[in-house]
């Protein structure tokens, strides 16, 4: 089964992230999905994960979510990206990392106030649209 990104499709933040993120799967592992599409909340409501999400991007990987800065760490060692910052998010204790993802968190919504980009087709294949 592919891997699982679930992401706050209300932020635009939020969604041009998740874009890049998918930009950047080159080799098509993990398949995205908002969190407010009807997939997406059927994802959280059987795992118990609905608040979670409110607040955290969610990576799923072989039946484990990771959420916070872990979700960011786990979908970077996945793809085999970034490893100057996978070693970054290694050495950093999880406090730390969390606190800075809660920093940004808190703030997404007024980083990127509107715009919705399209993606190209070859992007587009890995969202759940439901």
């Amino acid at each position: 089964m592919k891997k699982i990104v679930i992401f706050d499709g209300d932020c635009p933040f939020c969604n041009r992230s998740v874009m890049w993120l998918a930009e950047m799967d080159t080799d098509n592992d993990f398949l995205f999905v908002s969190n407010l599409s009807q997939k997406g909340r059927e994802i959280l409501n059987r795992h118990h994960l609905e608040r979670v999400t409110l607040d955290s991007i969610i990576v799923w990987v072989e039946g484990r979510f990771y959420t916070k800065a872990k979700a960011i760490a786990v979908y970077l060692t996945e793809t085999n990206k970034w490893p100057v910052l996978q070693f970054i998010l290694k050495i950093t204790p999880s406090c730390i990392s969390n606190f800075l993802y809660d920093m940004v968190a808190s703030v997404r919504k007024k980083i990127i106030r509107n715009s919705c980009a399209l993606p190209e087709q070859k992007i587009r294949t890995k969202f759940i649209i439901q």
